[in-house]
């Protein structure tokens, strides 16, 4: 008799969480990195649109640009970031839009939303003003303070400060 394989979790997670993989200066860098384990151990299967590559590479620029990160040090934080196993969905225009309506955000943020509910996943976010935004009306949103606990959206969840 054979044991079944453990199911593993659709995960979506967006810039903000794997932007925390490798500066060392943002805050909930411990759960960030939970969770990139559990991919990484294929606990988790994550999932993002097409404009996570653009938001990280420019995450970074940035932070090189801040003097947050060295030059050496970004090259090597984005592949860092690009080797954790990831399924990358390009999103509809029209249902983007659609999405960034709904929610009263950005196109950018809409694409993370989209596959979220397109999956029935949760989205884990470490970005405050996205979480407060939406957290209220898309209860798939989930804090990275909580990180590996429920979504946070629910009525004992953590939240944000």
């Amino acid at each position: 008799m054979t044991t079944p394989e453990p199911a593993v979790s659709v995960v979506v997670v967006d810039s903000s969480v794997s932007l925390k993989w490798v500066l060392p200066d943002e805050d909930h860098i411990a759960g960030a990195r939970r969770l990139r384990r559990a991919v990484v151990r294929q606990q988790l299967a994550r999932h993002v649109p097409l404009v996570w590559q653009h938001e990280i590479v420019n995450g970074l620029l940035v932070a090189a640009r801040r003097h947050r990160l060295s030059a050496e040090r970004t090259h090597t934080a984005l592949d860092y970031m690009v080797r954790v196993p990831v399924t990358v969905h390009a999103i509809d225009p029209q249902l983007l839009y659609r999405t960034a309506m709904r929610y009263g955000v950005g196109g950018f943020d809409a694409a993370y939303l989209a596959v979220a509910e397109a999956l029935r996943a949760p989205l884990w976010t470490g970005d405050r003003r996205l979480f407060n935004t939406v957290s209220a009306a898309a209860p798939c949103v989930c804090w990275l303070g909580g990180f590996p606990a429920a979504p946070a959206a629910g009525p004992d969840g953590p939240q944000p400060a």
